[in-house]
């Protein structure tokens, strides 16, 4: 997938979430779907704290995922996302757009209906993170729907743009950490998987 592909993708989440957002406000509640914007506690707050958190988020997920029991899902991702080869720009138009998109949509309206907790487990399930046939990759899950939670308060206390920060915050965290470790677990790997291929079947070790 090329990095058009991928702006593309992100322009469609920036516009299609809040679109399906909308139209489920329409429907359903009696409010203004523009309420869903108005700050709480003001918007030097929001930016401070969702900055804040979101990073630290990040740095905390980063460093469960290098976890050695996870290495496989780690490996799993920087295939994925690091073979992107997405630059920093790159990952900072996505990050915003899924941090925008996603945020109007579970935050600013779903977790009105769902609740706080039943939201967060519903967007990380959805996102694979939460997978009863592989326990790696539901441990990470455990700590990013704690994660998600906390971002569903941050909208209940604070307002929806301390959600869209914190999130986007993650993203680029997770982004950027995945994409510079690329290279060296790729050489890591295939150094290795060339060490083994080179070894005699019947060499042995003191």
């Amino acid at each position: 997938m090329g990095n058009r592909k991928i702006i593309v993708l992100g322009l469609f989440t920036i516009i299609g979430f809040p679109l399906v957002a909308f139209v489920i406000n329409y429907f359903f509640s009696s409010e203004s779907f523009w309420d869903i914007f108005i700050s709480k506690q003001g918007i030097l707050y929001e930016l401070i704290i969702g900055m804040f958190l979101g990073i630290l988020s990040g740095l905390i997920a980063w460093q469960i995922i290098k976890l050695r029991i996870l290495q496989p899902v780690r490996y799993k991702y920087q295939d994925v996302i690091g073979s992107l080869r997405m630059n920093i720009g790159t990952i900072i138009m996505v990050s915003v757009c899924a941090g925008v998109g996603e945020e109007i949509l579970f935050r600013g309206i779903l977790q009105s209906y769902f609740g706080i907790w039943f939201t967060a487990v519903g967007f990380v399930a959805i996102h694979g993170y939460l997978n009863p046939l592989d326990w790696r990759i539901s441990l990470y899950g455990v700590y990013m729907t704690l994660a998600i939670a906390v971002i569903g308060y941050l909208h209940q206390l604070y307002g929806l743009s301390s959600s869209i920060i914190a999130h986007t915050m993650i993203d680029i965290v997770l982004f950027i950490k995945l994409t510079r470790e690329y290279p060296n677990n790729k050489i890591s790997v295939e150094n290795k998987q060339l060490s083994e291929h080179r070894q005699s079947p019947f060499q042995t070790t003191d």
